[in-house]
């Protein structure tokens, strides 16, 4: 069982969640260095490479190596790197805000944008021809040598 003292976040903490939407300790404030392929948590490694790619504002960016300086397992060379790399990313082409769309919202989109992917794939006709699984390809392959669609 979990002691409630290691279970409560810190008021440090609490006070930049309130203030960015996020908490960067969260993601920081694991052991990320490789001890061999048993002791380290690769996904993790991704999950906060991608995150840290993802970052928009220079705030943000500073907020979080304030974190990786704070916290017990930093500061770590390559998450500072990191973070200094979208920090001149950003200051060179500009900041942006997130898109603030709900998960829902970004699969109809990423849906309507494959109907049309799909219709301009086949000219531009209105009527496009579902994809086919890869057992009916064979199928087709099989039946009449793959010839017509």
């Amino acid at each position: 069982m979990v002691s409630p003292a290691r279970d409560e976040t810190p008021e440090w903490q609490r006070r930049l969640k309130g203030k960015l939407d996020e908490n960067p300790a969260r993601f920081l404030d694991h052991d990320l260095v490789e001890h061999g392929s048993n002791h380290t948590d690769h996904t993790l490694q991704r999950l906060v490479t991608a995150r840290i790619r993802g970052i928009g504002t220079i705030e943000v960016v500073n907020a979080w190596i304030a974190v990786e300086r704070k916290i017990d397992y930093g500061p770590r060379e390559g998450v500072i790197s990191l973070l200094e790399e979208r920090k001149a990313f950003l200051e060179e082409y500009g900041e942006f805000d997130p898109p603030s769309r709900t998960a829902e919202q970004l699969r109809e989109r990423a849906t309507e944008q494959a109907k049309e992917a799909r219709r301009l794939k086949d000219g531009g006709k209105e009527d496009v021809e579902k994809p086919l699984s890869a057992s009916q390809k064979i199928h087709r392959l099989r039946s009449d040598g793959g010839g017509s669609r």
